[in-house]
């Protein structure tokens, strides 16, 4: 097997592995959604802002369970390093500059 074959046979992995991921994530979302709809209103202890759920999104943390600053800290080094602008020769600013916004948010509402 030539290694073009084996190069485009695990860029159609990784391909799938992120739509699997994109409709997990998804599933997650509605199922929450659904779930908090169905609590009474002052039982609504699983609501996250719009702002949050995005931050968490973005940073490939989970949506529904509780995370540490710790994690939020690693997951923005591990997303940083695909985007940042010295790695990507400036092309990938505006979403280096959206991780920071994220890691900063969410560190600030963990205290």
């Amino acid at each position: 097997m030539s290694l073009e074959r084996k190069l485009d046979e695990l860029n159609d992995l990784m391909t799938k592995s992120i739509q699997i991921q994109t409709r997990i994530m998804l599933l997650n979302e509605k199922t929450f959604l659904a779930v908090n709809a169905l609590l009474p209103k002052d039982a609504k202890v699983l609501s996250f802002t719009d702002r949050e759920m995005n931050a968490r999104r973005l940073l490939g943390l989970t949506l529904f369970g509780t995370i540490t600053p710790r994690e939020v800290k690693t997951n923005f080094r591990l997303a940083a390093k695909k985007v940042h602008p010295d790695v990507n020769q400036g092309k990938t600013t505006d979403e280096y500059l959206a991780l920071q916004e994220a890691q900063a948010y969410l560190l600030e509402i963990l205290g």
